[in-house]
């Protein structure tokens, strides 16, 4: 598990159909297709498969002939409400005994189905450290086009929920091409050579404990990728997965 910064160049008319509809951006950007089942649609299922495997199980066939439970069966084919003292010794019996029955629910029924796109480029874990060294903040961005490199731009809105560490950002080609001169002009050896992971660990940067080759590579990499969506006239989008 980690937090990776991915980028992904793209045209100007990719950008606007994103920002028309980003519901449908955001499900293309991941291969989302589908729709997850709502609380009661889950719940009613997860019912349904936890009722099957014990009735698969000799152990759970017994427990299902207990007083509570058939009390509780009857009940429900009354359209009644189960007895509260019933409903806690039945579901405190049931969670004692999953372990045993070996109980193992399929929650990929519930789930849209997600298919892995692969992005431009990521820069793994060395993307925090590189926006520190550029801009000497954490989380914030300047003025200068280099401090925008990593962290920059407006947020496409996330309207279904799609992204665990915020909405996906969005350069316009203007600022990538100002972006790409800064990188082409920042003198990395030099300050990669006097970056300390000591003072990124206390201002709390994501995996702070980088040394110069790591800095330098990704460095380079992100230079490469910035110069190649300049030459495009590409807007860049960047995000955190």
């Amino acid at each position: 598990m980690g937090m990776y910064a991915k980028f992904r160049h793209v045209s100007a008319a990719e950008v606007k159909a994103a920002k028309k509809e980003p519901a449908k951006f955001y499900r293309n950007l991941y291969g989302v297709k589908g729709r997850a089942a709502d609380r009661s649609e889950f719940l009613r299922n997860l019912g349904h498969q936890l009722g099957a495997a014990l009735k698969e199980s000799p152990l759970g066939r017994a427990l299902l002939a207990t007083p509570e439970a058939r009390r509780m069966a009857e009940a429900t084919l009354r359209g009644r409400a189960p007895e509260p003292t019933d409903q806690e010794v039945l579901t405190r019996r049931v969670v004692e005994l999953l372990p045993q029955i070996s109980f193992r629910p399929r929650f990929s029924q519930f789930a849209p189905r997600m298919t892995k796109i692969p992005t431009g480029l990521e820069l793994e874990k060395s993307w925090h450290c590189l926006h520190f060294l550029f801009s000497g903040k954490v989380w914030e961005t300047g003025n200068a086009p280099i401090e925008k490199a990593i962290l920059g731009g407006k947020e496409i809105p996330d309207v279904e929920g799609v992204m665990g560490y915020g909405p996906v950002r969005c350069l316009e080609p203007g600022e990538v091409k100002k972006i790409a001169a800064a990188l082409e002009a920042y003198p990395i050896k030099r300050r990669a050579q006097s970056f300390d992971p000591r003072a990124a660990a206390a201002a709390k940067i994501y995996c702070p404990d980088h040394g110069p080759k790591e800095l330098i590579r990704y460095f380079n990499l992100l230079k490469r990728y910035y110069r190649a969506a300049a030459s495009k006239r590409h807007a860049m989008l960047i995000w955190i997965e």
